[in-house]
Protein backbone atom coordinates (compact mmCIF):
# COMPACT_ATOMS: atom_id res chain seq x y z
CA UNK A 1 0.00 0.00 0.00
CA UNK A 2 1.20 3.39 -0.66
CA UNK A 3 1.00 6.74 0.17
CA UNK A 4 0.70 9.67 -2.41
CA UNK A 5 0.62 13.49 -1.82
CA UNK A 6 0.68 15.72 -4.36
CA UNK A 7 1.41 19.70 -3.40
CA UNK A 8 0.70 22.60 -5.87
CA UNK A 9 1.76 25.93 -5.41
CA UNK A 10 0.93 28.52 -7.60
CA UNK A 11 3.52 31.74 -7.26
CA UNK A 12 0.95 34.10 -4.90
CA UNK A 13 1.92 38.03 -4.36
CA UNK A 14 4.31 39.22 -2.42
CA UNK A 15 6.60 35.38 -1.81
CA UNK A 16 9.49 34.47 -2.68
CA UNK A 17 9.07 30.99 -3.34
CA UNK A 18 8.62 29.53 -7.04
CA UNK A 19 5.70 27.87 -8.16
CA UNK A 20 6.23 24.16 -7.81
CA UNK A 21 4.33 20.76 -8.68
CA UNK A 22 5.66 17.99 -5.76
CA UNK A 23 4.65 14.44 -5.70
CA UNK A 24 5.68 12.70 -2.72
CA UNK A 25 4.95 8.45 -2.96
CA UNK A 26 5.93 7.42 0.54
CA UNK A 27 5.40 3.91 2.19
CA UNK A 28 2.17 3.20 4.21
CA UNK A 29 2.12 -0.16 5.19
CA UNK A 30 6.19 -0.61 6.47
CA UNK A 31 9.08 0.87 8.16
CA UNK A 32 9.77 2.38 11.90
CA UNK A 33 5.82 2.72 12.12
CA UNK A 34 5.14 -1.00 11.73
CA UNK A 35 9.27 -2.35 13.12
CA UNK A 36 9.17 -3.91 16.31
CA UNK A 37 9.30 -1.27 18.99
CA UNK A 38 9.61 -1.58 22.70
CA UNK A 39 11.29 -0.88 26.03
CA UNK A 40 14.19 -2.64 27.79
CA UNK A 41 14.54 -2.96 31.52
CA UNK A 42 17.97 -1.61 31.99
CA UNK A 43 20.16 -1.74 35.12
CA UNK A 44 20.02 1.36 36.94
CA UNK A 45 23.28 3.24 36.96
CA UNK A 46 22.22 6.47 38.63
CA UNK A 47 20.54 7.43 41.29
CA UNK A 48 16.82 6.22 41.25
CA UNK A 49 13.70 5.41 42.88
CA UNK A 50 14.41 1.86 43.40
CA UNK A 51 13.15 0.26 46.66
CA UNK A 52 16.89 -0.36 48.00
CA UNK A 53 17.14 3.29 47.68
CA UNK A 54 20.53 3.53 47.27
CA UNK A 55 22.69 5.03 44.36
CA UNK A 56 23.70 2.97 41.47
CA UNK A 57 21.84 -0.04 42.69
CA UNK A 58 22.22 -2.26 39.97
CA UNK A 59 19.10 -3.74 39.85
CA UNK A 60 16.79 -3.19 36.73
CA UNK A 61 13.49 -1.33 36.21
CA UNK A 62 11.11 0.57 33.76
CA UNK A 63 9.38 3.29 36.13
CA UNK A 64 12.63 5.59 36.47
CA UNK A 65 13.34 7.70 33.57
CA UNK A 66 16.71 7.87 34.15
CA UNK A 67 17.17 3.83 33.94
CA UNK A 68 14.72 3.92 30.67
CA UNK A 69 15.92 2.62 27.43
CA UNK A 70 13.37 2.10 24.14
CA UNK A 71 13.85 0.82 20.55
CA UNK A 72 12.09 1.33 17.40
CA UNK A 73 13.29 -0.48 14.47
CA UNK A 74 12.82 0.10 10.47
CA UNK A 75 12.66 -3.25 8.45
CA UNK A 76 12.32 -2.86 4.45
CA UNK A 77 12.25 -6.10 1.99
CA UNK A 78 13.34 -5.74 -1.68
CA UNK A 79 9.96 -6.32 -2.37
CA UNK A 80 8.20 -3.45 -0.30
CA UNK A 81 10.55 -1.26 -1.79
CA UNK A 82 10.03 -1.91 -5.24
CA UNK A 83 6.58 -1.42 -4.88
CA UNK A 84 7.05 2.23 -4.04
CA UNK A 85 9.52 2.95 -6.44
CA UNK A 86 7.56 1.53 -8.90
CA UNK A 87 4.62 3.63 -7.96
CA UNK A 88 6.93 6.66 -8.23
CA UNK A 89 8.42 5.83 -11.80
CA UNK A 90 4.90 5.21 -12.89
CA UNK A 91 4.08 8.76 -12.16
CA UNK A 92 7.68 10.33 -13.01
CA UNK A 93 6.53 9.05 -16.66
CA UNK A 94 3.42 11.29 -17.00
CA UNK A 95 4.88 14.30 -15.10
CA UNK A 96 8.46 15.45 -15.75
CA UNK A 97 10.48 13.01 -15.27
CA UNK A 98 12.78 13.26 -12.78
CA UNK A 99 12.46 11.39 -9.17
CA UNK A 100 14.63 12.01 -6.70
CA UNK A 101 15.06 8.82 -3.60
CA UNK A 102 15.05 10.28 -0.01
CA UNK A 103 16.84 8.46 2.62
CA UNK A 104 19.97 8.18 4.89
CA UNK A 105 21.91 5.78 3.66
CA UNK A 106 24.98 7.31 5.00
CA UNK A 107 24.11 6.05 8.47
CA UNK A 108 20.86 3.19 7.73
CA UNK A 109 20.92 0.01 6.29
CA UNK A 110 17.64 0.30 5.63
CA UNK A 111 18.24 3.32 3.39
CA UNK A 112 20.95 1.71 1.53
CA UNK A 113 18.85 -1.63 0.80
CA UNK A 114 16.24 1.62 -0.53
CA UNK A 115 19.57 2.74 -2.64
CA UNK A 116 20.62 -0.56 -3.99
CA UNK A 117 16.58 -0.98 -4.91
CA UNK A 118 16.12 2.47 -6.77
CA UNK A 119 19.37 1.59 -8.03
CA UNK A 120 18.07 -1.65 -10.03
CA UNK A 121 14.73 -0.32 -10.57
CA UNK A 122 16.23 2.75 -12.38
CA UNK A 123 17.28 0.68 -15.22
CA UNK A 124 13.98 -0.15 -16.17
CA UNK A 125 13.13 3.38 -16.38
CA UNK A 126 16.51 5.39 -18.80
CA UNK A 127 14.01 8.20 -19.43
CA UNK A 128 13.73 9.48 -16.27
CA UNK A 129 16.40 11.30 -13.98
CA UNK A 130 17.20 9.11 -11.08
CA UNK A 131 18.70 11.22 -7.84
CA UNK A 132 19.70 10.88 -4.39
CA UNK A 133 19.52 13.13 -1.45
CA UNK A 134 19.97 12.20 2.23
CA UNK A 135 17.01 13.39 4.33
CA UNK A 136 18.63 16.07 5.94
CA UNK A 137 19.80 17.22 2.85
CA UNK A 138 16.47 16.88 1.19
CA UNK A 139 14.66 19.67 3.56
CA UNK A 140 16.98 22.09 2.92
CA UNK A 141 17.04 21.81 -0.68
CA UNK A 142 13.21 21.69 -0.41
CA UNK A 143 12.82 24.93 1.36
CA UNK A 144 15.53 26.59 -1.09
CA UNK A 145 14.72 25.18 -4.13
CA UNK A 146 11.08 23.58 -4.56
CA UNK A 147 10.73 23.66 -8.04
CA UNK A 148 13.66 21.60 -9.23
CA UNK A 149 11.58 18.44 -7.23
CA UNK A 150 9.17 16.33 -9.09
CA UNK A 151 8.67 13.05 -7.88
CA UNK A 152 10.37 11.65 -4.78
CA UNK A 153 9.95 8.49 -3.38
CA UNK A 154 10.71 7.98 0.37
CA UNK A 155 9.88 5.63 3.14
CA UNK A 156 7.09 6.12 5.28
CA UNK A 157 8.76 8.23 7.91
CA UNK A 158 10.86 10.60 5.45
CA UNK A 159 8.00 10.88 3.28
CA UNK A 160 5.54 11.95 6.26
CA UNK A 161 8.82 14.80 7.46
CA UNK A 162 8.75 15.82 3.64
CA UNK A 163 4.77 15.98 3.56
CA UNK A 164 4.61 18.52 6.56
CA UNK A 165 7.53 20.73 5.04
CA UNK A 166 5.93 21.03 1.68
CA UNK A 167 2.62 22.08 3.03
CA UNK A 168 4.15 24.74 5.63
CA UNK A 169 6.02 26.25 2.43
CA UNK A 170 2.44 26.84 0.71
CA UNK A 171 0.53 27.85 3.79
CA UNK A 172 0.37 31.29 2.66
CA UNK A 173 -0.49 30.78 -0.93
CA UNK A 174 -2.66 28.60 -3.34
CA UNK A 175 -1.90 25.49 -2.04
CA UNK A 176 -3.24 21.94 -3.45
CA UNK A 177 -2.33 18.82 -1.41
CA UNK A 178 -4.01 15.94 -1.94
CA UNK A 179 -3.98 11.74 -0.74
CA UNK A 180 -3.97 9.31 -3.91
CA UNK A 181 -4.26 5.69 -3.10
Amino acid sequence: MNNIVQTQFVEAQHTVTSSFDILIVKDKAGGIYFGERGRIAAPCNFSCSNTCGSKNCGQTQFADPVCAEAYDTEKYSWNEIERVLLAAYDHAKERRKKICIVDKADFLESSRLWRETADAVSKNFPQIETTFLYIDDAVSQLILSPEKFDVIASSNLFGDILCKEISALARHANYISSEVN
